[in-house]
């Protein structure tokens, strides 16, 4: 199982700030909605990249590291520890 690490990107002089989303299967990169908040910005680029891989469920995600990255696991109710 990977994670997904998302983290925003500044803008440029040709591009928005976006969030991106990676994991060794692959990397998501999304426009930043103003509209909502941080949170849910990363939520919907990790939820985009795990479609992409084809994951279903829920992720859970947590701030990590001194520049706030997130990281995103996905829930498997099947196991307990």
């Amino acid at each position: 199982m990977q994670a997904i690490v998302t983290r925003t990107l500044s803008p440029t002089d040709s591009r928005g700030t976006r969030v991106e989303a990676k994991a060794n299967g692959g990397r998501v990169t999304r426009p930043y909605d103003h509209s909502v908040n941080e949170t849910r910005n990363h939520a919907a680029a990790a939820r985009a990249l795990a479609d992409r891989m084809d994951w279903s469920g829920e992720l859970a995600g947590a701030l990590y590291g001194p520049d706030f990255r997130t990281v995103w696991v996905p829930l498997d109710t099947s196991l307990r520890a």
